[in-house]
Order: C-alpha cells, then sequence, then structure tokens
C-alpha cells in the first residue's frame, strides 16, 4: 500500500514557491513503513524520519501523529502518512457509525 503528500499542499512549499515535488511512502497491509521516496526541494533533509521508520520497523501512525513545527516541508511527510488512514474513514463501518453519532448529537 502506499500514500503520497505533495509539497503543491504544504504551506510551506506554497510560502516559497517550491510547489513541485511529492513524498511517497509504502508500506505493507498492517502499515509497517517499508520504504519512502522525496523528490523536490529539501528531500535529503526530509528522508531522516522515514530512514529511522524502515529501519526500526516502525507503523505509519507513528509517522502520522508526530508534532511538527509549523510551517514546514515535514508536513508533506506527515500529510502523506495520514492519507493512509482516509480508506478507513470511508468504510460502511464508520459511515454507519459516524451516521449514528450524528443523529445523537
Amino acid at each position: 500500500m502506499s500514500c503520497v503528500g505533495r509539497f503543491g499542499e504544504n504551506d510551506r512549499a506554497r510560502a516559497e514557491r517550491a510547489l513541485t515535488g511529492h513524498i511517497k511512502v509504502v508500506t505493507n497491509k498492517r502499515g509497517r513503513v517499508l520504504g519512502a521516496t522525496i523528490v523536490g526541494a529539501n528531500a535529503s533533509e526530509l528522508i531522516g524520519p522515514w530512514t529511522l521508520a524502515v529501519a526500526r520497523g516502525l507503523h505509519i501512525r507513528d509517522l502520522a501523529g508526530i508534532a511538527l513545527p509549523y510551517p514546514t516541508f515535514g508536513e508533506a511527510g506527515k500529510h502523506a502518512a495520514s492519507t493512509y488512514f482516509i480508506p478507513s474513514l470511508t468504510s460502511p463501518w464508520v459511515r454507519r457509525i459516524i451516521t449514528l453519532l450524528r443523529r445523537l448529537g
């Protein structure tokens, strides 16, 4: 499974007009980070956390939950990690729970 964060969606990249680039993360079915590719400005500085994730067998949620300074290019990596969870938010089971909570609220 793979997830992507695009520089064009990142506030720091917009501020520096460095909109071309992306971060692609590959995970196994359980969410363990297997690898990452970064193309664009500051790629050499952004790869560090992903190298650690692969070396330590971290789960994608470990990187999605990290607190980063704002605005930084690193937020693009966090966004990529967060996109891993989007399919689970659109499952029929989750939609039913959300509907139920809306009715109760």
